[in-house]
């Protein structure tokens, strides 16, 4: 399904059509696109405002992915890592801080204190990622009564955890209902090709597997896990 095919009208629709062109998940695709733009305009823009330093603080800070994913754009971005220096002193400098407090206590205080001051971060970036796919999932969903846009999500293969939201979201009309069982048959099969797969890894069936077959388990490791860690 090319972009041309599809009736966009407007900015919005016409990114939800170049998504749904390219291969894989499109709502993993957009999250991630959307977390690298919120990174790049971070480093480039708000390392020194102080209200958004003072935010990052009262979050606790980028999760995981996204302290590794900040430090790596700024080398890329900024040819070095002086923007994260900067973020990543102000968050560590407040934890130490918080737990250096609890310390002092003892007993079921002390527990609590550390508890709450080791609490995963509300990370700005994975908000942002998730406010991006919510937007473009409620675009998908208005967009499905069209036929052409129907028959792309038909043919789009959604992660597990998208696909997921999609049907949780979608309701209980006619076109709806088909892209459903239409996105599940594509993952029945999935299972099918990979059952097939291990009965024909057997030294004396090796060559009776093919090439579906042998995709079968990194296709389901992108369907089960995502396209990206964005």
């Amino acid at each position: 399904m090319t972009r041309q095919a599809l009736p966009a009208r407007g900015i919005a629709q016409a990114q939800l059509a170049e998504l749904l062109e390219a291969a894989g998940c499109p709502l993993c695709r957009h999250g991630a696109r959307s977390v690298e733009r919120f990174i790049a305009s971070m480093l480039w823009e708000r390392v020194s405002d102080t209200t958004f330093r003072l935010e990052l603080v009262e979050s606790g800070g980028f999760c995981d992915n996204h302290t590794r994913a900040v430090t790596l754009a700024d080398r890329k971005h900024m040819g070095g890592t002086l923007g994260t220096a900067i973020l990543h002193r102000a968050v560590l400098e407040a934890r130490l801080t918080a737990v250096e407090e609890a310390r002092r206590h003892r007993g079921r205080s002390r527990a609590k204190r550390l508890a709450a001051a080791l609490v995963p971060a509300r990370c700005p970036a994975c908000v942002q990622r998730e406010t991006a796919v919510a937007d473009a999932l409620a675009g998908l969903l208005e967009l499905a009564g069209d036929p052409a846009w129907s028959n792309a999500i038909v043919e789009t293969p959604f992660c597990l955890d998208h696909l997921g939201r999609l049907i949780a979201a979608g309701g209980d009309s006619r076109p709806w209902l088909e892209i459903e069982e239409r996105q599940l048959a594509r993952l029945r099969e999935l299972t099918t090709r990979l059952a097939s797969y291990v009965h024909h890894s057997s030294h004396d069936r090796r060559h009776l597997l093919t090439d579906a077959e042998r995709g079968a388990a990194d296709e389901a490791t992108r369907t089960i896990a995502g396209e990206t860690n964005g």
